[in-house]
């Protein structure tokens, strides 16, 4: 039923316009719409698309659209299902990279060498993560760290136990105990 809606709208010479959500003039659209025997619910007329295309993060959300591909998004995240799908994956692969360059294990030298990429974290050796986070996700220092080619002078792989202990109390408790 959908499709013949559409499809006799198009026939009427009118489109559904994601952008102002109401029915407009084919010729408020790009030519290539004329021939679509469907039109999905993702289309924009020109002056929307073009306030996409020039608008930033901010303006590109306003409107509704995904910020990445500028598709239409369903809930109020800023990116539609598919990119977010797409970018947990390339978070959690990003985060596997991370753990093979840093060794897969903790570094503590309290040997306590847990292994599972669960309980793993990254450290900040000298400290400095707080001020880290403020300036960046730990998404943006993965990809940070990646761009620099993994350097291990300033940070390591430590399991949670032993980077929380670190950062309360200066030291990993284990330690003291061998």
């Amino acid at each position: 039923m959908a499709n013949r809606i559409f499809l006799l709208d198009i026939i009427a010479g009118k489109a559904w316009c994601s952008g102002h959500e109401q029915h407009l003039s084919i010729s408020e659209f790009s030519p290539g719409i004329a021939k679509l025997a469907f039109v999905e619910r993702g289309h924009f007329c020109k002056g929307c698309r073009k306030t996409i295309n020039s608008g930033g993060y901010k303006r590109k959300k306003a409107v509704g659209v995904c910020v990445r591909c500028k598709g239409e998004r369903r809930t109020e995240n800023s990116l539609c299902s598919r990119c977010r799908t797409e970018a947990s994956e390339y978070d959690r692969a990003l985060r596997l990279e991370i753990l093979e360059a840093y060794g897969k294990k903790c570094q503590c030298p309290c040997r306590c060498s847990t292994m599972e990429p669960e309980f793993l974290a990254l450290d900040h050796i000298f400290g400095g993560g707080g001020a880290e986070r403020k300036k960046r996700s730990c998404h943006q220092l993965y990809r940070y760290l990646k761009k620099l080619g993994f350097p291990k002078d300033q940070h390591r792989l430590l399991c949670h136990n032993c980077n929380q202990a670190r950062g309360i109390y200066g030291y990993c408790p284990r330690e003291k105990k061998q």
